[in-house]
């Protein structure tokens, strides 16, 4: 894990550092736009038995939205946030992760090409496995709450941006919550 957020942090700060040569005068901001991001997520698990309490594996997440000003949009998308697992007797089963969310959009721009950002809204997770002891006291289920994220975003050229973020997914079943840290691309249309 520290390997994985060393090469996040590593990529944003060489993101951050280029110049802004390559940058065109006119940024739109506005209007629809769709990306990808990968990184590493975190587990936490609220009182399941033999749950990897640390768990930690790695996410990816494809989104939309539309950037409605400058400052607000609305977003929706899908996290496939990684794999935790949980041991019964002498197995151990791998339960799988995920969240679909919608949400509100804020964005506050510090440069021309530099913006910081945030997200408040709902995520409906699910944690799902196989082959699963039922008379055992399972961490899977389905769950909705409240997620947010924040994230620093670079735009190098007038359509695409480079992003890091850290989004708490929130509970995705009655036992199990998580985060992620992630870089992406976004392609605006």
């Amino acid at each position: 894990m520290k390997t994985a957020i060393a090469s996040i942090l590593t990529t944003a700060a060489a993101l951050a550092a280029v110049t802004c040569a390559h940058a065109e005068d006119a940024r739109e901001v506005t209007g629809p736009y769709a990306g990808i991001a990968l990184g590493a997520s975190s587990f936490s698990a609220d009182g399941a038995a033999n749950v990897d309490d640390d768990g930690y594996g790695s996410t990816f997440r494809v989104y939309g939205g539309y950037q409605l000003t400058d400052h607000l949009g609305v977003e929706a998308g899908y996290a496939r946030i990684g794999d935790v697992s949980q041991t019964f007797g002498d197995t151990t089963h791998t339960l799988k992760a995920r969240s679909t969310y919608v949400a509100a959009t804020g964005r506050l721009p510090l440069t021309e090409t530099i913006s910081v950002g945030g997200k408040l809204g709902l995520s409906f997770g699910e944690v799902s496995g196989d082959d699963l002891p039922s008379a055992e006291r399972q961490a899977t289920g389905r769950k909705r709450s409240v997620m947010a994220g924040v994230n620093a975003e670079y735009q190098p050229w007038n359509r695409i941006a480079l992003s890091i973020s850290y989004d708490y997914h929130g509970k995705l079943s009655d036992e199990i919550s998580a985060s992620s840290l992630t870089v992406g691309v976004r392609y605006s249309f």
